[in-house]
């Protein structure tokens, strides 16, 4: 089904916007309204992530005694049912559900990033069988950025950590040495030195705007009709990561939001030495 209305009635984005008078929470409830209910369905894959976060935030609490931090929103789960996680599992997503069948009882036995590991597993098993390549080749996309952000770490830092991690290894140790193939992935992802760049930095600020920058550029160039469902997907995506801008432009003014940044530069600094 082609969305000529819905789309013409959308917005114009940028991810410069830190600051803009769009109400969110109401554009995408205004989305969800106005596609067809197997769309609606699809569209609800775009907020698995932040589902994943609110579960894993929950799960690190209870296991591992971190602080829960508030329950992020939007996502594709209300509070009260991630809430009831380990009493009604098969009220979520059913990779999420597979997930806690199969891993629940261990996880006091499993380091976080096992946890996160195993999740993000049945997730993208999960994303290859959807029935929208926009949605498989996306999460794809994104998965590879997980990895070249690792590999180019790794050719950065000789202490970076070396988890196990959801990712295409042949792509993170590739960047992580020198070489032919290191060289021939540079010239794929030309985005690869400007990343570089900021990861150096050590800036947390400018590594997310990179990241989302790369992102945003993935989405302009992707190839779908303009009035698709695929489009609708592509500026559900672009509205989420204005959203978390604008939300980090109102932190700014916050003693917390110079205190985390201090934090995460000062840890950054500590943990990894850099190579000559």
């Amino acid at each position: 089904m082609n969305y000529y209305y819905l789309i013409a009635t959308l917005p114009d984005l940028s991810l410069e916007q830190t600051t803009t008078p769009i109400d969110f929470e109401e554009a995408i409830e205004t989305i969800a309204r106005n596609l067809e209910k197997e769309d609606e369905k699809l569209f609800r894959h775009l907020f698995f992530p932040y589902d994943h976060r609110n579960l894993l935030a929950l799960v690190f609490h209870q296991y591992h005694e971190m602080p829960l931090p508030p329950f992020i929103h939007p996502s594709s789960i209300d509070e009260e049912t991630m809430a009831d996680y380990a009493q009604h599992p098969y009220n979520l997503p059913d990779h999420i559900a597979d997930f806690l069948a199969a891993y629940q009882e261990r996880f006091s036995e499993m380091s976080m990033a096992e946890i996160e590991n195993q999740l993000y597993a049945r997730f993208y098993e999960m994303i290859s069988a959807t029935n929208d390549h926009f949605i498989q080749e996306y999460f794809a996309f994104e998965r590879e950025l997980k990895s070249i952000v690792s590999g180019v770490n790794r050719s950065i830092y000789e202490s970076y950590p070396d988890q196990e991690r959801i990712e295409d290894s042949s792509i993170s140790e590739k960047l992580s040495r020198e070489g032919v193939g290191a060289s021939l992935l540079t010239r794929t992802y030309p985005f690869i030195e400007p990343l570089k760049e900021a990861l150096i930095s050590r800036d947390p600020v400018r590594i997310e705007k990179m990241i989302d920058t790369i992102k945003w550029d993935y989405l302009d160039h992707a190839s779908y009709d303009f009035f698709s469902r695929q489009h609708v997907f592509g500026y559900t995506l672009k509205l989420l990561m204005v959203k978390r801008w604008n939300w980090l432009e109102k932190q700014k003014t916050q003693d917390h939001f110079q205190r985390l940044t201090r934090k995460i530069r000062s840890s950054s600094t500590k943990l990894k030495t850099e190579k000559v």
